[in-house]
Parts: C-alpha cells; structure tokens; sequence
C-alpha cells in the first residue's frame, strides 16, 4: 500500500527501495538494542592498574557487565564549595547524633548523607566498634542503632549488632547506650559507599559487624 502511494506520487522505484532498506535497518537495529541485557556499572575513575583489575574481574565472572568509568572529583572541588549554604543544618537543641558524633574533615553532621560511619561503644571504656553506610541523613541512622542498644532485649531488635552487644556485654546496664559516631568517608553512589564500607570493614576489622557482612561485601573489592 505505501509502495503504491509513493508511485503514484512521483517517487522512483530506487528511492522506493532506499526507504524500505532504511527501515529494515531501523528495526534491526532497535530488536538488537532491545534483547540487549547487557547491565551498566558505573564506577570512579582510579588508575590504569586498577580499571584493568575491574575489567577482567567482570571479563572472568561471565557476569553480562559493562563498565563505564567516570572521572573522579577535581581537588578544586574538594577545596571549594560554591553553594556553602545549601549544607543541611541540624535543628534540634538536644541531638543525640550530634552529641555523639565527633569532628570530621568535611564538618559533616546528623543531616549528611551517603556516609560510611563507625559507631564504637564507649561504655566502661568498652571501645567495641561497628561499621556501616547509609544514603539516609546520618541521623536516621544512627537513631536505629541507637534505639536497638537501649533495647537489647526487644524482639523487634534481638538480632541488631548493638543490641546483641549490649545484651551480651553489658546486661546489667540500665541507662543510655554509650556511643560515638564517626563519619570515617562518604560516597557518591550506591556502589560507591559499598566499595568504601567494604574497605573500611576489612582494613579495620570491627569487632560487632557480623562475619557474614563482611563475605557479602567482599564482592565490591577487587583484589
């Protein structure tokens, strides 16, 4: 039917042809792109030596990945911030993430995000530590991980790492958990914080992560 509106309209067979060729083309191309299911990991830009180690990892896993590396950030973006006033402040006269939580470099507080974070119990000089990451602002946060340690035996709690602690460790305690929060990196993605938490785990070993975590995150490093 278009054949025949095209040659009645003055359209020579050739560029009849040179259509009907352009869209078979057209929807080769698109069944191509649409049965692809190819996944896309985006990760930081590091080094030569360590993008080889990230290709062949995903190369040897079989795993249909496709790496795409973005350049990290410039050290004048680190230095600077061109919009200081957008940081989130914290409201709250009696914060207890901001009472527990110590300087960091970046001046971060109970409103960051995209933290990874170290949490260590400083009851009787317990010094116990816990590691982990969260998108949420830190206080969300922290705010479980503290409520879980005030009660241990919860049943909404019994298998929280503080709450086992604090069970285990201190279970003739009755006032408020003994905790200081650290914000030891941040992140930029999902994948991102994954990475840093799993090299903060295995570099400093905390003591109440679950063994089982630590083999889980494993799989963001590459060695």
């Amino acid at each position: 039917m278009v054949d025949t509106l095209l040659l009645n309209n003055g359209y020579p067979n050739r560029v009849i042809e040179a259509i009907k060729d352009k869209r078979k083309r057209q929807r080769k191309r698109h069944k191509t792109q649409t049965s692809d299911n190819t996944a896309i990991l985006k990760l930081p830009y590091i080094n030569e030596a360590t993008s080889r180690k990230f290709r062949d990892a995903v190369k040897h896993s079989g795993l249909p990945v496709k790496i795409v590396e973005k350049p990290g950030r410039r050290l004048k973006d680190l230095l600077t911030d061109s919009r200081p006033l957008d940081k989130a402040k914290c409201t709250n006269k009696n914060c207890r993430t901001c009472e527990s939580l110590s300087p960091s470099l970046d001046n971060g507080n109970c409103m960051s995000r995209n933290t990874i974070y170290k949490i260590t119990c400083t009851l009787d000089n317990c010094l116990e530590t816990y590691g982990g990451e969260t998108y949420r602002p830190l206080y969300h946060r922290f705010d479980e991980h503290y409520r879980s340690a005030a009660n241990p035996t919860a049943k909404s709690y019994v298998d929280k790492p503080l709450a086992k602690h604090y069970r285990d460790k201190h279970p003739k305690h009755n006032g408020n958990p003994k905790l200081k929060l650290e914000i030891v990196d941040k992140g930029s993605s999902l994948i991102d914080r994954k990475i840093k938490e799993a090299k903060f785990l295995v570099h400093n070993k905390p003591s109440l992560n679950d063994k089982s975590e630590l083999n889980n995150l494993t799989q963001f490093l590459v060695t």
